[in-house]
């Protein structure tokens, strides 16, 4: 076989190959699984009130910190935003299907950043975390309880140099859209109770009204009979 019908047959089988690729149909896009579902309970604005213990970071104190969470494109992670004690916290939380763990990662606008992995038991995730601040790497344990799908409960703990966990940060957090509701059952229940004061008001005044309706009907009926009793004596001085 000469060389020049070599190169045309190594060119047809090329283009024939690259034809039936192209005619093939594009792999199907992937979808989220049922673990990447599971991160859809994070969704949402929460807003907790949570203590920190005093530890060689930060002093104890008490507040309230507001995080959000929103489904990135696709379905497979959820990016985070968190303001608080601790500033403005970024992260993004995914399931990694090859290592089949949760992974997260965030950054903190006072140095802090941290990588971890998570895994679901029933109501419970928990995450084991490294935070890096200060020059510093600091590992932990989060967990955290979901006690409905409005409200959880959170711990993070700090392994100490004798290998134990020491709690530092724990709390409530509650889903905005559940206060909002409970906002709208006070503000149904002071109308209530408003409406109850009126009504008992009301209730007063038209009591009141009738007893002085009552007294003016027993003065009038006592200046008749007097009225009747002069006359009867004015008629007997008139008849002596």
């Amino acid at each position: 076989m000469s060389t020049r019908l070599s190169v045309a047959v190594i060119l047809i089988c090329g283009f024939t190959a690259l034809s039936l690729s192209l005619a093939q149909a594009p792999p199907a896009r992937p979808k989220p699984g049922p673990e990447h579902k599971k991160l859809e309970s994070l969704l949402g604005t929460w807003k907790a009130e949570q203590e920190i213990k005093a530890n060689e970071f930060v002093p104890a104190g008490r507040g309230v910190a507001t995080t959000t969470y929103t489904l990135g494109p696709g379905g497979f992670y959820v990016e985070s935003r968190a303001e608080g004690l601790l500033g403005t916290t970024v992260g993004i939380v995914a399931y990694d299907s090859h290592a089949k763990v949760y992974t997260n990662f965030y950054a903190n606008s006072v140095g802090l950043v941290g990588t971890g992995t998570g895994t679901v038991d029933g109501n419970t995730w928990t995450w084991l975390m490294e935070d890096k601040w200060l020059g510093k790497a600091v590992k932990g344990r989060t967990t955290i309880t979901f006690s409905s799908a409005t409200q959880h409960t959170f711990k993070y703990e700090m392994l100490d140099a004798n290998g134990r966990y020491v709690t530092l940060l724990e709390g409530t957090a509650t889903k905005e859209i559940a206060r909002n509701i409970q906002g709208v059952a006070d503000a149904t229940r002071n109308v209530a109770q408003n409406v109850a004061g009126a009504t008992n008001s009301i209730s007063d005044t038209n009591r009141a009204a009738s007893e002085v309706l009552q007294t003016a009907a027993n003065m009038t009926s006592h200046t008749q009979g007097l009225r009747e009793s002069v006359e009867r004596f004015l008629q007997q001085v008139a008849a002596a």
